[in-house]
């Protein structure tokens, strides 16, 4: 065994029940001093009462010297989140206020659930030996309820007592930020040269905007609309309540006197990376509305996507599960606690004090980038909010550490310091939704239809597949996006829906969770869209009707769109939530079930086999009782009775659980939208009909008004419905 390997110890906590402040035999009398008996230059003040008796008494941190390699040992000891709430408030504890901070980083997973106070710590400590040539790297790691929240460099000031055991930690000092704003600001000036980017030019600030001249003391800037110049926005999860907002109670305070600090770590660090980027003025939601004020919020929230399109640079925080969490934790003061020396250590039974540093895990050069991986995060991707910013950002700084990465429309480049492959010109499309011309043209009438379709229906998909928090934001927090669609287009947007295209619109569906667990979304409480519109739905996938090339010539009906109104709730944000919308149709529409009788739906559930390492999931569906229209041939029914033939039955996937009560028989239609008795184009057909359509419910008491509650999408091979020509024409209204 190497000199270094033999040398690596780690000093570990252990086991307590649970924190409580008693004196322990054998410890020095500054190990058991009340706090306010406390010497105030003494290191044990950096901690409150609980944890000098716990993690920080000398025998609970000093407890035991084990091989490295056993990462199961450790001090255990559990708390309520409330205690260390109050020793943070009350005594300023550091260590409570580290405990917090690492629970602020936690998958969402992981997080706390609501109402769940204990949490089981477990600290490690792993101390190196110094050897004479170097100066090594000591950490300590913090477990919040079995999971590796934490890990921090810990050294000394040359001084301190500490020092001898822990070194001084002059490598750790002279680390350089994981962000290179240098080369961030000459990627910005160089973007003006790139084909798809527009110019750098000055744009119209925002309503109100963050004033960061003085990083320590931000202030709200109301601008009006009328001052131009260039500032960033800032993309990032809230993930929860924010405990530091605009409101109508503290605006004034915030414009005249500044924004209260701290402020949430997300935002501290966008302020801090704002002003190293060289740009004044930031734009942040939580602040920049006020968030108690519906007018307020209804004028901001329209003018959404004005505001990131304008911005000379998006900050996206691609690895922040909440606010408080932040994404530069290598730019923060050095936390302090105490530190027990060694009893083998000169300074026997000495109290002295370690400094600690966010480990960002990185990457080391000397082993090779394209061996060794670092778990990161991207709770970003998975907000629908989020998805929309970064689509409308002209120029992006991604952050995600230990890597940092800047992205225009054009061209994308790592920032990270010492990565290969650092550049990397790519072919983007958002040239379809942002045109742009050398000579400033902005004009979108060279984009085809079909291509602007396929950008839509991409964007589309991902959208849904993101979450959105409340759920009456399903089309505002896409309505940025649609206002650039619709401003190409010329087309007119109904409700998450296009009037061009909207036989087609109307045949979107869902993908959700497949095999035997899956569960079906409920309809949401609150009316947020009408049942025809994808936005009706949540918690799936939208897949948008893709067109086969043999559809269009194999179609011999079609319905009509009579009319299709759309309400929205305020004409300041047309995009917006929807209050009513009707959609009138002329079309065959018939019941379910020949008979005319209402009916229940039969779940199939879906299936799924093979193993833990390999295995094949089918999605389940729904099957309408015998003797429904949707079988082949009114002969066939009987059949379909028989128990070998029951994988053959027709099975549906509903959008959501209305629809699939089993308690009462509800009043199911078809409406059929296209059909065709064949398939093919001009050279040849094939004797195999079609249905395009949906099952919708009846309203009661309503006259002639439905609801959609699936699509269907049939196939007839040689056995064509004998009870489509005699349906009849209608006329009626979905709602």
């Amino acid at each position: 065994m190497s000199r270094r390997a033999s040398a690596i110890k780690s000093l570990v906590f252990n086991s307590l029940s649970k924190l409580q402040p008693h004196a322990r035999g054998g410890q020095s009398t500054e190990d058991t001093l009340p706090h306010s008996q406390e010497n105030p230059d003494s290191p044990s003040t950096l901690v409150c009462a609980a944890c000098r008796t716990g993690p920080f008494s000398y025998e609970g941190f000093r407890k035991a010297v084990f091989d490295f390699h056993d990462s199961d040992t450790g001090y255990c000891y559990t708390t309520t989140w409330h205690d260390i709430s109050q020793s943070i408030s009350n005594e300023g504890c550091n260590w409570c206020g580290l405990i917090s901070r690492a629970r602020d980083g936690l998958p969402a997973e992981k997080s706390p659930r609501a109402g769940e106070e204990n949490v089981e710590i477990r600290v490690q400590v792993m101390v190196q030996s110094p050897v004479d040539w170097m100066d090594v790297t000591n950490t300590i790691t913090v477990f919040l309820n079995g999971y590796k929240a934490a890990t921090y460099k810990i050294y000394a000031d040359p001084s301190d007592a500490a020092a001898k055991e822990i070194g001084t930690g002059n490598h750790i000092r002279k680390e350089k930020s994981y962000v290179d704003y240098d080369k961030a600001k000459e990627c910005v000036k160089n973007c003006s040269d790139h084909d798809h980017c527009s110019k750098l030019d000055e744009t119209y600030l925002p309503t109100r905007v963050i004033d960061c001249s003085d990083p320590s003391k931000p202030r709200l800037f109301e601008t009006h609309r009328q001052i131009k110049g260039y500032y960033c926005t800032l993309s990032y999860v809230w993930g929860g309540e924010q405990h530091q907002k605009t409101t109508i109670a503290n605006i004034d305070t915030y414009v005249r006197e500044g924004i209260n600090v701290p402020l949430p770590q997300t935002i501290t660090d966008a302020i801090f990376a704002t002003h190293k980027l060289g740009v004044r003025y930031l734009w942040v939601d939580a602040l920049c509305i006020i968030q108690d004020s519906f007018e307020d919020k209804v004028k901001e929230l329209a003018n959404m996507g004005h505001v990131y399109r304008d911005s000379y640079l998006t900050i996206s925080v691609l690895s922040a599960y909440r606010a408080d969490e932040g994404f530069l934790p290598d730019e923060r003061t050095s936390v302090m606690l105490p530190f027990h020396v060694a009893h083998r250590i000169k300074w026997s039974r000495s109290l002295g004090r370690m400094l600690l540093k966010y480990d960002i895990p990185r990457q080391d050069p000397s082993l090779g980038y394209k061996h060794q991986t670092v778990a990161t995060h991207s709770p970003l991707d998975e907000r629908g909010w989020c998805l929309q910013e970064s689509i409308l950002s002209p120029r992006r700084l991604v952050f995600q550490p230990p890597y940092v990465q800047y992205k225009c429309r054009s061209f994308s480049e790592n920032l990270t310091p010492g990565q290969w492959e650092k550049e990397t010109t790519y072919s983007q499309r958002d040239y379809i939704l942002f045109p742009i011309a050398k000579d400033d043209s902005t004009s979108g009438g060279g984009v085809a239809e079909d291509e602007l379709r396929e950008q839509w229906e991409q964007i589309l998909s991902s959208y849904t597949g993101c979450k959105i928090t409340v759920p009456t934001d399903k089309l505002v927090a896409l309505a940025g996006v649609a206002e650039v669609f619709q401003s190409i287009s010329q087309d007119d947007y109904l409700a998450g829906l296009w009037r061009r295209t909207l036989l087609d619109d109307l045949l979107w569906d869902t993908f959700g969770p497949i095999g035997p667990d899956e569960v079906l979304p409920p309809r949401p409480m609150e009316y947020r869209a009408p049942t025809w519109s994808w936005a009706s739905v949540g918690d799936v996938v939208i897949n948008q009707h893709q067109k086969h090339m043999f559809e269009v010539p194999s179609t011999e009906y079609e319905a009509e769109i009579v009319a299709c109104e759309v309400t929205p709730k305020s004409d300041i944000h047309p995009f917006g939530e929807v209050a009513e919308a009707t959609l009138t149709v002329k079309a065959k529409i018939r019941p379910l079930m020949l008979d005319g009788h209402k009916c229940t739906f039969m779940e199939r559930k879906g299936t799924r086999t093979g193993d833990e390492f390999q295995s094949l999931s089918l999605s389940g569906d729904w099957v309408a009782p015998v003797g429904n229209c949707l079988e082949s041939g009114s002969s066939s029914v009987d059949r379909l009775g028989d128990e070998e033939q029951e994988d053959k039955r027709i099975g549906i996937r509903f959008d959501c659980l209305e629809g699939t009560a089993q308690d009462r028989p509800m009043d199911f239609y078809i409406i059929i939208l296209r059909a065709g008795r064949r398939w093919g184009n001009e050279e040849g057909y094939r004797d195999e009909g079609w249905i395009r359509g949906l099952l919708v419910l009846r309203v009661e008491d309503g006259v002639e008004q439905y609801r959609r509650v699936a699509k269907l999408d049939l196939q007839y091979n040689f056995q064509w419905p004998d009870w489509f020509d005699t349906t009849p024409l209608k006329t009626v209204v979905l709602v």
